[in-house]
């Protein structure tokens, strides 16, 4: 197999890195808005959970004694008149509901609810009757904050969702801006990029010596405290809202994936080639002091006609030698 010569290689490198206009350019990051990256603290999803009854089954409904007695009475309960003879149809069936509430979600909205059967066989051509759905609190106790009912739909098996069948009755309290700060948690920590979130905020929002301090500073690689400068804080929400649309430039980690069966290889990010010499049997490769970019590298080795599973030999005689700065995984 003939060897391409070292020189035509890094011609074909300084050509490649010419039409690009740098040296070895840095991939451009995404401009993303923070809330993209972040999930503010106490931004979490409120489970309710509840008991309700289905009717209008079509004989796969509940059958033992214990469970057609709950159905009547709870049906009592709701002031429904449910015949014995529908009970012995097994036209009627307990089910356990549950969903969740977003934050914020104001009464009055609409939302889905999943029902899940006991004993019943199907839940398919069932109505739900109006059902109290609630949250437990950390004594125990119940507090109802929607109720639900409607056709099923979506059905499979003994589950099914009513769709837009709950409504919120009361807000579902939250303790987000109860004081002056808040809390960004990155959903992938990186020291880089919640520094990059606190930069852009301070820059926004300058320094008030009344704050004792800049608006954001970072207190881990996942979390960035923001605190509400005294002139923001008759609009705390319309603060939060701004902080979480501002724009920061994210850089995707360095990775490199491989497909063996292809010769495919991908890259995210910017992955760096230290200095080093490697030879196969198709080419020499030398990479001068202060390293190369992969993605650069890559492209003057296709321009040298060098691809697919060759290109993949080379990239693993890289990462043998501890030359490549970032993971590598194999499809």
């Amino acid at each position: 197999m003939q060897r391409t010569p070292l020189t035509a290689l890094w011609a074909c490198l300084v050509l490649a890195l010419l039409a690009s206009g740098a040296r070895a350019a840095e991939p451009a990051g995404s401009v993303v808005p923070i809330k993209a990256i972040t999930v503010l603290e106490g931004e979490w999803s409120h489970p309710l959970l509840g008991r309700g009854i289905v009717v209008g089954l079509r004989g796969t409904g509940d059958k033992g004694k214990e469970a057609q007695r709950e159905i009547a009475e709870i049906s009592r309960k709701l002031g429904v008149s449910i015949l014995q003879s529908d009970l012995v149809a097994r036209k009627a069936a307990i089910v356990m509901l549950s969903t969740t509430v977003e934050p914020f979600t104001r009464a009055g909205e609409r939302f889905s609810v999943k029902a899940a059967a006991i004993e019943a066989e199907s839940l398919a051509g069932g109505v739900l009757l109006p059902a109290a759905l609630y949250a437990l609190g950390p004594d125990g106790k119940r507090t109802v904050y929607a109720y639900a009912q409607g056709e099923m739909s979506s059905t499979s098996g003994a589950t099914g969702t009513v769709i837009g069948g709950a409504t919120l009755e009361r807000e579902v309290p939250t303790r987000i801006l109860d004081g002056d700060t808040f809390q960004l948690n990155l959903r992938r920590p990186d020291g880089e990029v919640a520094q990059s979130i606190a930069t852009i905020v301070n820059n926004t929002y300058e320094l008030d010596e009344r704050a004792g301090g800049p608006v954001a500073r970072v207190l881990s690689t996942k979390v960035v405290e923001v605190t509400v400068p005294p002139g923001q804080r008759s609009r705390r929400f319309g603060f939060l809202g701004e902080i979480l649309n501002l724009p920061v430039d994210v850089e995707p980690p360095p990775l490199v994936v491989i497909n063996e069966a292809t010769g495919q290889v991908t890259i995210t990010g910017s992955v760096r080639v230290s200095s080093t010499v490697i030879t196969t049997d198709q080419v020499s490769i030398r990479i001068l002091p202060g390293g190369e970019n992969l993605g650069d590298l890559i492209g003057a080795l296709n321009d040298a006609k060098i691809k697919g599973r060759d290109l993949v030999a080379i990239i693993r005689q890289l990462e043998r030698a501890g030359a490549l700065h970032a993971p590598v995984l194999t499809e």
